[in-house]
This record gives structure tokens, C-alpha cells and sequence, in this order.
């Protein structure tokens, strides 16, 4: 038999699936971020090859993680399970353990890179333009992500005023997309900033992506090509 080719594509690198490279299910975004959450609904999934879909699958726990230690700091209860979770994997990995440093004065401080933890954001865009658009984002589109993974920088560098900005103005929106749970994770796409554009792109538009994971992670992700993101990214440097 020949290799039969699917109308659907990878939603990360694009790629055909055949007979021989067929599709998987990838959730957006991972599952282990609904521990103990019971009553989902609407779950977005989009097709995967198999190398995209077990890609990241160390960064999703890194994510879930993440938002344990956030939970715990902040006390939320609904975050029993997910937390609990975490704390198996806190006994196994190593890894994880190093994110907590020890002070002088016997209290705790976290360090971890935030480069895993955008580089997740953006995987995530770009699922969620797969179930906008029907169709993976073009590589005329670079992405980009500005993050506060949960770290409320009081610093006052222009960066995280973007980000201060941009979050303080998403908790005030109210029609937000989500995935399996509100409360989970929701987002909403834009295209240069109008949230009512059509969903059709021209090569010069700049796509927005708001993204908040149990409300305590805030994340934007821009796409735009190469021109375009090579002025932005000139002016992020000058900031």
C-alpha cells in the first residue's frame, strides 16, 4: 500500500501524516496540570507526530511543578492533588530538588530557568492556533514569550511593566477561551491586538497570545515574522 497522506498536519513542525507517520493526540495544554480537577470539559486537543508529542513531555512536568510549589506558597487548597503529585516527584527528581536554595537564614528561595518554561508558552501558542486556524503557524512567523512564570517581579525594568501591564488588564477580560476548566487554563488570540479580528492572516499581521495556567502562571506569546520580530526585538534590547 502506498502512504495515504491525512488533510491534518503536525500543529508543531508542520509535517505530513502518512500511513507510516501517523498522528497522535496532543493535549493543550498537558494533562497533568488537571490533577484532582474531576468536572473538565472541552479539552483542546490537536494532531501530533510522535517526536513532537514526547518532545516536551519533561518540560510539562516541570510546568505542573511549577504550579505545586506556587499553589503551596499561596495556599490553594484546590491544588491538593496536583501538589501532592508533585511532591512524589520531588523525591525522585534530582532536578527538581535543585530549584530550592537554602539561605543564611535557614528560609527558602526557588531558582529555575525560565527558558524551559517559555519555550512550553510557545508550544502552547502554537496548539492553540492549530484549533483557531485549522492549520500549524507558517515559519514566516518568528515566536516570542514574555513570562512571569508565576514570580511577581517588583523590579520595575520596562520588561516587567509589559508584563505587570498586560496581566493586570487580563484578570479585568472576561471572554476568555479555555481548555477543559476556566479555572485550569484560559487564553484568548489576537490579531494585532484586536480581539475581534476575522480569523485570516496576512504575512504582516502580529498575533497576540494571553495565556494564564491556574491563575498563577501569566504568559504572552507573539508571533510576526522575521522583519516585523526583528524591530520588536530591537526595541526589547534597547529596553
Amino acid at each position: 500500500m502506498g502512504k495515504e497522506k491525512s488533510l491534518e498536519r503536525c500543529y508543531n513542525c508542520g509535517c505530513d501524516f502518512t500511513s507510516e507517520n501517523i498522528s497522535t493526540r496532543e493535549h493543550i495544554p498537558m494533562k497533568c496540570l488537571y490533577k484532582g480537577i474531576t468536572k473538565t470539559r472541552k479539552h483542546i486537543t490537536v494532531p501530533a507526530c510522535r517526536y513532537c508529542n514526547e518532545n516536551y513531555s519533561h518540560i510539562d512536568h516541570k510546568m505542573r511543578n511549577l504550579i505545586a510549589v506556587l499553589g503551596l506558597v499561596k495556599q490553594k487548597q484546590e491544588l491538593r492533588s496536583l501538589i501532592e503529585a508533585s511532591g512524589r516527584s520531588y523525591l525522585r527528581d534530582e532536578e527538581f530538588r535543585s530549584w530550592f536554595l537554602k539561605n543564611k537564614d535557614d528560609s527558602l528561595s526557588i531558582n529555575f530557568s525560565i527558558e524551559d518554561f517559555n519555550i512550553l508558552h510557545i508550544k502552547n501558542f502554537k496548539g492553540l492556533f492549530y484549533y483557531e486556524f485549522g492549520y500549524p503557524i507558517s515559519d514566516k512567523f518568528q515566536c516570542f514569550c514574555l513570562s512571569d512564570n508565576g514570580i511577581i517581579d517588583e523590579q520595575k525594568s520596562n520588561v516587567n511593566k509589559i508584563i505587570n501591564v498586560s496581566r493586570q488588564r487580563s484578570i479585568r477580560y472576561e471572554n476568555w477561551e479555555y481548555s477543559g476548566d476556566l479555572n485550569v487554563f484560559k487564553y484568548r488570540i489576537s490579531l494585532n491586538y484586536d480581539y475581534l479580528s476575522p480569523k485570516t492572516l496576512i504575512d504582516d499581521d502580529i498575533i497576540f497570545c494571553d495565556m494564564i495556567y491556574h491563575d498563577l502562571v501569566y504568559a504572552i506569546v507573539v508571533a510576526c515574522n522575521n522583519q516585523v520580530s526583528q524591530r520588536l526585538r530591537s526595541v526589547g534590547s534597547v529596553l
